[in-house]
C-alpha cells in the first residue's frame, strides 16, 4: 500500500510540473506578445519617418535617433536594441558609442545634440526634440507633403 501511495504522489507532482509548464509556456507567449505591442505602440509615438531625411542618417543611426527622440533618457541596452529593429542584436552593445559619436556629428550642423547622463544612458538636449520636429514639418511643407496629408 505504502508504494501505491507513493507513486500516488508522485503522479500528483508530475500533473503539477506540467501544469506549470504549460503555464509558464502560456506567459512566455504573452509576454512576446506584449513586446511586441509596445515596439508597435513606440513607432506609432514617434516613428523613423518623424526624423528629417536631411540628416543622411543610416537605418541603424535613424532608429537610434528614434528612440532617443520617444524617451526622455534611453539606457545603452535600449539603444542597441533599437538598431536591430528591436529583435536579438548581432552586434555588441560598443556599437551604441559608434553610433552615438555618428549622429552627434550628423546632428551638430544642425545646433543639435545627444547628452550621456552619466551612469543611466544618453538624451537628447535640450530643445533638439523640438527642432527635429520643426526640421522634419519644414522638410514636408518643402515637398509638399503637408498639403497631400491635410
Amino acid at each position: 500500500m505504502t508504494s501505491l501511495v507513493s507513486q500516488s504522489a508522485v503522479q500528483d507532482e508530475l500533473t503539477a510540473l506540467r501544469e506549470k509548464a504549460a503555464l509558464l509556456a502560456r506567459m512566455c507567449d504573452e509576454l512576446e506578445e506584449a513586446n511586441e505591442r509596445i515596439r508597435q505602440l513606440e513607432d506609432a509615438l514617434a516613428p523613423e519617418g518623424m526624423i528629417p531625411l536631411s540628416f543622411r542618417l543610416t537605418a541603424s543611426e535613424r532608429r537610434v535617433l528614434a528612440a532617443l527622440y520617444r524617451r526622455e533618457i534611453c539606457t545603452k541596452d535600449m539603444l542597441h536594441l533599437a538598431s536591430s529593429k528591436g529583435e536579438h542584436p548581432e552586434t555588441g552593445l560598443k556599437i551604441v558609442d559608434v553610433y552615438i559619436c555618428k549622429l552627434r556629428r550628423k546632428l551638430k550642423p544642425h545646433g543639435l545634440g545627444i547628452e550621456t547622463i552619466w551612469g543611466q544612458g544618453y538624451r537628447l538636449a535640450t530643445g533638439t526634440r523640438e527642432e527635429i520636429a520643426r526640421l522634419r514639418a519644414e522638410e514636408m511643407a518643402d515637398s509638399g507633403l503637408l498639403e497631400a496629408a491635410a
